[in-house]
């Protein structure tokens, strides 16, 4: 299914790409249930079917891309605070201790 996404031009590669993924295997599995139940020679409920998950998976992940493009700031910004609180606590750890540290009646 990966393969046959990057033919139709879709990233597979990321967070997002493994969701499209895993839609798109969600959606093959739905069509093929209609498909092998479908008698009629047009195959329309085949059709119908299609048409309906591509519908939802598009929704799906226009959804998801909007939320990942208004979470994008604050991913940024909470990045940057753990880095920064990271680092405080690397120098905090490699400070020298005095006396008055240790001793908790201080």
């Amino acid at each position: 299914m990966r393969f046959m996404l990057a033919a139709a031009g879709v990233e597979t590669e990321g967070p997002m790409g493994a969701i499209k993924l895993q839609g798109a295997v969600l959606a093959y599995a739905k069509v093929m249930d209609v498909w092998f139940r479908d008698e009629d020679p047009g195959l329309s409920r085949t059709m119908a079917a299609l048409d309906e998950e591509l519908k939802r998976g598009g929704m799906v992940i226009n959804r998801l891309e909007d939320l990942e493009r208004m979470t994008a700031p604050l991913s940024g910004a909470l990045h940057r605070m753990v880095e920064r609180g990271m680092a405080m606590a690397k120098k905090e750890r490699g400070a020298r201790r005095t006396d008055a540290d240790l001793d908790p009646s201080i």
